[in-house]
């Protein structure tokens, strides 16, 4: 059976007024229901002493709830911030692999671009030697120096751009 506040409340205004006039239909008179109520002084004030002492309990019992919730917070405050501490450091260490790979891969751009450079020297030199052997078998070695020095010069731009990616 549960018991509510509101049925709580009737039963205790039931049970006064069952009392009061269970009261003045046993006393003859006033002064003998005033006697008999006088006589339960010390169970009023037994009754009073119970409720300080449940008004206590309660608040000792609210107290002990309150610090057991505080401490409930408490972990998990200090859950949440282990588990913020291990993402930021999960974020760090991210970072350096992002920045390892960026190296890697500035790396491997600059090698990419050292080896094209230097196959493509590489042609140009095979080009004019090429044309040198051309000049050679025609007997005519005039005949293909306008391609030589473009070749040649276009060998100096790229033998350049090698030296200044290397010293940087």
């Amino acid at each position: 059976m549960k018991l509510n506040l509101k049925s709580l409340i009737t039963l205790f205004v039931v049970l006064w007024v069952v009392s009061a006039i269970m009261v003045l239909f046993f006393a003859k008179d006033l002064q003998e229901a005033n006697n008999f109520g006088g006589s339960f002084g010390a169970v009023s004030a037994l009754f009073s002493g119970l409720a300080l002492a449940l008004a206590i309990y309660s608040m000792l019992l609210q107290q002990k709830q309150s610090m057991d919730f505080e401490k409930a917070t408490l972990a998990a405050l200090e859950q949440q911030s282990t588990t913020a501490e291990n993402v930021k450091i999960s974020l760090l260490q991210q970072a350096n692999a992002i920045k390892l790979i960026e190296m890697s891969l500035t790396s491997q751009a600059a090698a990419a671009k050292v080896n094209a450079l230097s196959v493509v020297i590489s042609q140009e030199e095979q080009r004019i030697e090429t044309l040198k052997q051309w000049g050679e078998m025609a007997g005519d070695m005039n005949k293909y120096s306008n391609g030589i020095k473009a070749s040649q010069k276009r060998l100096e731009d790229y033998q350049k751009k090698l030296r200044e990616f290397i010293s940087d």
